[in-house]
């Protein structure tokens, strides 16, 4: 009976400390979405259009999300493969990213109000993209940061 009781304080002493380790959560800890894409220049594009699809949308929809706190796009400076391109997305909380998602969409659709400009805007930007894609969620270490 005294191995039992032991044991059973053990395991309770064990789920608690292990449970609010993980589920804990510091608030003060920004959330980032990181999507991974691979370019792919179509025939009819160039690089000009592609910075200029990449700026329309960063100031019609990313700069007037209030749920985004900062977003930076990557391009492949240095190593072996030069196609990659890396968007870093910053939200207050993982809440955030879900309606700062819904929020993309009611600014895209602000922007550009028929379907067909939705459209021909989408058939056009991801014509500069490959097939490879990754979509990644990061909590930030606040003891990690300079």
């Amino acid at each position: 009976m005294r191995n039992f009781s032991f044991l059973l304080t053990a395991i309770m002493l064990f789920t608690f400390f292990f449970s609010s380790i993980i589920f804990a959560q510091d608030e003060s800890s920004h959330v980032f979405t990181v999507s991974t894409f691979e370019f792919s220049l179509p025939d009819e594009g160039s690089a000009a259009e592609f910075d200029s699809l990449n700026t329309l949308y960063m100031n019609n929809v990313i700069n007037k999300n209030e749920y985004i706190i900062s977003q930076r796009a990557l391009r492949h400076l240095w190593g072996h493969n030069s196609l990659d391109l890396v968007y870093i997305t910053e939200y207050n909380s993982f809440d955030d990213i879900e309606k700062g998602l819904d929020r993309n969409t009611e600014l895209f659709r602000e922007a550009w109000t028929t379907s067909e400009e939705r459209q021909a805007f989408n058939s056009t930007i991801f014509s500069y993209f490959g097939g490879r894609h990754s979509d990644e969620i990061y909590q930030e270490d606040n003891n990690q940061r300079k």
